[in-house]
This record gives structure tokens, C-alpha cells and sequence, in this order.
């Protein structure tokens, strides 16, 4: 015996319907919208974030815009661009870029042309802005002025920043490697080669040091292995040559790890060249030395 659906039930199972119908259309609305908003996030993600440019970050450091290949950033300095460095330091990622000041040389500058000092002993001074990444942008932790002072001639001339190398000191102490090349300036003259180091810590920068890996003096017959004609008045001997790499030692001092130069090749001897010692640097005074 069939039984008879009342309108009354006919109802209830059709507003049942409905609303089954109508949850199910929100699911798959509500998914589409889930699925468009991860693929706008992953879009972002894949965008390289734009590194802050050197205009706003020498105007950070100075207080006053560009104007040129050098900036008078004070009454007495010039100041321009030097390099850049993104890097790491656990899980936190920053970018650091470092700027140039020189002194002007006001008895040497005419009309329009500001001079710089070209004292062989005059240095230059080395400012950075340092940027750390936090929730996708760049957000700027540090400006220091004058945290270091290198070159000659008033410039940074020997100091390459071609290629910054790193170096983590600590968990929480990076360092960035700058070649450095001094003398060179006669055939039979000695070149080091060496490291400035700055230290990067509690988002700060310092002055790390001068570390030198290399050495070399090639002598009037441009070869090594061979002694000059004459010793002449600087006591310039036998010829020699030497390079070193760089490594970090597992003993401390004021909180940083003695640093390694293993060195292979020759130095100068008594009497002859003789196989190059290694060197260790230890952090004392603030810098390695």
C-alpha cells in the first residue's frame, strides 16, 4: 500500500533540496576563492622583492639627494656610491649598502671643480645603510656614517669590490672580505695582498681588521726562484712569493674564532727564500690583528 506525500512534506524535501544545492554552490565558490588567492600569493611570492636603490639609501645616510657621480654630503667631504651585499645571518635575510667619503682639498679646487686630498697617507671614510627583509619588504635597521676608514690617497682605490666575499664568524657575526693590494709600484717592488674585513653583528657594522694572505717579490727578473742584480737601499732581496686561503679555527677571544691563513709558496730568508709559515689573526681590541 503506497503511502501519499502531504504538500506540506513535498516541501520540506524540496527546501531541503534547495539549501543542499545552495551550501553546495558556496563550497565551491568559497574553494574557487581559496584557489584564486593562493595563486595570487604564489605570484608575489615568485616576484623578486626590489632591492632598495642606492639614491634612498645615500640620502638615509646623508640627509640630502644625489646629484651626481659624487655628492657634497657635508661642507667638506664628497661622498658617492660604493658597493652592495645581500646576505644572511641565521634565518634573516639583510642587504648592506656601503658608501665612500672623501675630504676635499679646498687649497687645490677651483671655480666649479672640487678636489679631494691625494695624500698618500690620507684615508677614506666608509658609511653603510643596512636593510633587514621583514614580511616581504625592505625595512631599514642601521645608518652609520663612519664606521670605517680605508684606501690611500685619500680613495679607495686598491680595494676591490668586485666580488664581496663572506665569511660567518658566529651565529650571529658575518663578515664581508674586500681584496686589498698594496705596493706593486716597481718591478723589483714587494705587493701584499690581503683582506679588509668588516664585521657585521647586532645589526651593526665595525671595522674588522686588515688580514693578510699573500706576498710577493718578483725581483728584476720578473720570476720568482731568482735574486736581483744588487741589493739596493730598501733591502730588497731575494725573490719570493706566496698566497693564502683563509679559514675560521674553533678558538675564541672576546667572543670571536681565531682565523686561519694557510700559506703556500716562499718568503724571504737570510739567504734565500724559504717556505711560508701560516699565519693566525685573533680578535683583540675590536679587530682582528
Amino acid at each position: 500500500m503506497s503511502r501519499k506525500l502531504s504538500l506540506k512534506s513535498v516541501t520540506m524535501l524540496l527546501g531541503g533540496l534547495v539549501l543542499s544545492t545552495g551550501s553546495l554552490a558556496q563550497t565551491t565558490d568559497a574553494n574557487q576563492h581559496t584557489s584564486y588567492a593562493s595563486q595570487g600569493h604564489e605570484a608575489q611570492r615568485s616576484k623578486a622583492l626590489q632591492l632598495p636603490s642606492s639614491d634612498s639609501a645615500f640620502k638615509e645616510l646623508f640627509g640630502v639627494p644625489v646629484t651626481g657621480e659624487k655628492t657634497q654630503s657635508t661642507p667638506n667631504e664628497l661622498s658617492r656610491f660604493w658597493f652592495s651585499r645581500e646576505f644572511n645571518q641565521g634565518d634573516e635575510d639583510y642587504y648592506a649598502a656601503f658608501f665612500v667619503s672623501q675630504e676635499i682639498d679646498w687649497d687645490s679646487s677651483y671655480d666649479d671643480q672640487i678636489m679631494t686630498t691625494l695624500d698618500r697617507e690620507t684615508t677614506a671614510d666608509i658609511g653603510v645603510v643596512t636593510y633587514k627583509k621583514v614580511s616581504g619588504q625592505w625595512l631599514l635597521v642601521s645608518k652609520q656614517k663612519k664606521f670605517s676608514a680605508a684606501g690611500t690617497y685619500g680613495d679607495v682605490g686598491n680595494v676591490d669590490t668586485t666580488a664581496p666575499d663572506l665569511l660567518a664568524l658566529t651565529p650571529t657575526a658575518t663578515s664581508i672580505l674586500l681584496d686589498t693590494i698594496e705596493g706593486g709600484h716597481h718591478t723589483d717592488y714587494r705587493v701584499d695582498k690581503g683582506k679588509l674585513m668588516f664585521i657585521f653583528s647586532e645589526e651593526k657594522w665595525t671595522h674588522g681588521g686588515n688580514i693578510y694572505i699573500g706576498s710577493s717579490l718578483e725581483g728584476v727578473k720578473e720570476e720568482c726562484g731568482y735574486p736581483p742584480l744588487e741589493t739596493d737601499e730598501r733591502g730588497l732581496g731575494w725573490c719570493y712569493k706566496n698566497t693564502g686561503e683563509i679559514s675560521v679555527l674553533d678558538a675564541f677571544q672576546n667572543g670571536f674564532p681565531a682565523i686561519l691563513v694557510t700559506r703556500t709558496g716562499t718568503t724571504a730568508g737570510q739567504n734565500s727564500p724559504v717556505p711560508a709559515k701560516n699565519l693566525i689573526y685573533t680578535f683583540i681590541d675590536g679587530r682582528y690583528q
